[in-house]
């Protein structure tokens, strides 16, 4: 790198100095020339008489000046040779210095003139710039053209931007531009691309954790609601159960009862959109064939759009089956179909498409919470987009948050997305959208292939013996509706029920009649002795004995009482009453 405009000044100082001390030397010898003339006659004629000799003195005073003179000046020429030699050497040994200082800087070095075009570059400059021109030319803005950077992308510190190279690769350069006395720029650059990509898997990392933390605090909410909220459902079930008996068919009371069980199934829905976002829920996964799925679903979302919006399909042909809960990814489907629909209320198109897709580990598009991640395989990739208004920025940040809704008060629960989202997470996939206000909106879902084949049989439901009896049934509840509730659906059945309010009480009451008794229903989690310590005791004393558990709270925490394997099957609460009695009835019998 070199800029003489930098050493201008030094070298000037040395000119004049030079000359200076060549003014000095004439000065002096001229001096002393013109001392020596002067006196040196003056002196030998008022002392040598002879005319020649007078001559021949004066031949030698010539020589002998000649001689003197010359001698100084070679002495003062030579000082001054050695003294400009050492003043060379040093400034040579200064430039190499400085010269490898620049060329060896990690961060890149231009010279700007004062138009502002590239005179002057290191080596780190040309790598930053991407080219092997020596030097650099054009202004700053050809060889690192600014990029307008999205906002959620721009960066606090001073003086940091996003540039674009003339090959067109992008960089993240920190820069500082200092004044040159004679005019012109020196640009000091410094690649921190990978410091802020760094920073910005940090931030995304970060907003995970937040999104987990979230999710995890959701899901204990949900949790604790699920049992208790159950607990009551299964109260309102029942009553509304005995009453629709209890009245006449032409009563117009029934239709209060049926709003009533609406409302409770409503309530119960909302309950397990809450279990879904936060993954606790418990899914049925089989290997299921997504074209079926969909060309099945069509004439349900038909009826559910209106006929002001279009439903186009296009179904990849050979497409993957995927292992999944199929009801799980219907309501997927319809969540998104239904939100689709409230963003086009003039009216519109949306599209549902399928294809299969294998994946490197990330998902091109943006990302919100995470919800990008996806581990390299084989996918099956289903699409539902719109032709809708689309959302902003402010929406898109918000999209998964459960309890976040766009639409009016009392006409959403802002659940719908947030079940999506757990509901794909759980299934082990993941979830892409891309939007923009006025251009519509666009949801893909990518679920994990499978070999196994897609089983093709209609799931029909089970059918129901008589749910009529006399057994006689323990049936052990720390809950009073509840218990007061389900013993009397019981005993409207024919059964003789024997209630407990918790384990220790039935192991009270239950001995004396244990022989009698057909089944033991018990709730999971009770005070003082569970419902897994309870079985062991009972079937201490009888072995044989045929077991039912209940239970309102999440899978999760149903697991942490080991029930699994000990061949009783477990009834999960809001209870139906016709379902229940059904499965009592498939027990006994079994």
């Amino acid at each position: 790198m070199h800029d003489p405009d930098v050493r201008r000044p030094a070298a000037s100082r040395d000119r004049n100095d030079h000359l200076r001390s060549a003014l000095w030397i004439v000065l002096v010898y001229a001096l002393v020339a013109g001392l020596w003339i002067y006196f040196s006659d003056t002196i030998l004629g008022s002392i040598v008489g002879d005319r020649q000799l007078m001559v021949r003195l004066s031949v030698l005073k010539g020589f002998g000046f000649i001689a003197v003179t010359g001698t100084l000046l070679y002495f003062l020429i030579a000082r001054r040779i050695r003294r400009i030699r050492g003043i060379t050497h040093a400034l040579a040994d200064s430039e190499a210095r400085f010269r490898s200082y620049v060329e060896n800087a990690p961060f890149a070095i231009l010279v700007f003139d004062a138009q502002g075009r590239c005179t002057d570059s290191n080596p780190a400059a040309r790598e930053l710039t991407g080219s092997a021109k020596e030097p650099l030319h054009g202004g700053k803005e050809d060889l690192l053209c600014p990029v307008a950077t999205a906002p959620g992308r721009q960066r606090n510190r001073p003086g940091e931007r996003e540039v674009q190279r003339p090959d067109g690769r992008r960089l993240w350069v920190t820069e500082r531009d200092v004044k040159l006395p004679a005019g012109g720029t020196l640009s000091f650059c410094l690649d921190v691309t990978e410091r802020v990509r760094a920073e910005e898997d940090l931030d995304r990392a970060h907003a995970r954790l937040v999104q987990a933390e979230k999710m995890e605090a959701v899901g204990r909410l949900a949790g604790g609601v699920a049992h208790d909220f159950n607990n009551i459902l299964t109260a309102v079930y029942g009553y509304c159960d005995v009453l629709q008996r209890t009245l006449a068919a032409e009563d117009p009371a029934q239709g209060f009862v049926s709003e009533i069980q609406r409302a409770a199934e409503r309530a119960a829905s909302l309950t397990q959109q809450l279990l879904a976002f936060s993954r606790r829920q418990e899914l049925l996964p089989r290997a299921v064939d997504l074209n079926d799925l969909v060309l099945r679903l069509r004439p349900m979302l038909e009826r559910l759009i209106g006929e002001d919006v279009a439903v186009d399909l296009d179904l990849a042909r050979e497409l993957w089956t995927v292992r999944a809960d199929p009801a799980r990814v219907e309501q997927a489907l319809v969540n998104l179909a239904a939100n689709a629909r409230d963003a086009m209320p003039r009216g519109g198109r949306v599209s549902i498409r399928t294809r299969n897709a294998a994946l490197d580990g990330t998902i091109p598009g943006p990302a919100v919470s995470g919800a990008m991640e996806a581990a390299p395989g084989d996918y099956v990739a289903v699409t539902v987009a719109d032709t809708g208004v689309g959302m902003d920025e402010e929406t898109r940040a918000h999209l998964f948050e459960p309890f976040f809704t766009t639409k009016d008060f009392g006409k959403g629960t802002g659940l719908g997305l947030s079940t999506v989202y757990g509901t794909v997470k759980q299934s082990g996939g993941s979830i892409q959208f891309h939007s923009e206000p006025g251009k519509g909106t666009e949801f893909t879902i990518y679920l994990p292939r499978t070999q196994e084949p897609a089983s093709t049989a209609a799931v029909s439901p089970a059918s129901r013996p008589a749910a009529h009896g006399s057994e006689l049934i323990l049936y052990v509840e720390d809950d009073e509706a509840v218990r007061s509730m389900v013993t009397m659906v019981l005993e409207q059945q024919g059964y003789k029920v024997l209630a407990a309010a918790n384990g220790v009480e039935a192991l009270r009451v239950a001995p004396p009649v244990l022989e009698q008794i057909a089944l033991v229903i018990s709730d999971v989690v009770m005070p003082v002795m569970n419902g897994r310590e309870l079985l062991e005791r009972l079937r201490g004393m009888r072995p044989n004995l045929k077991f039912i558990f209940t239970s309102g709270y999440t899978k999760d925490i149903v697991d942490q009482h080991e029930i699994l394997g000990v061949a009783a099957p477990l009834i999960e609460k809001p209870l139906d009453p016709a379902s229940f009695l059904a499965s009592v009835r498939k027990v006994l019998d079994s």
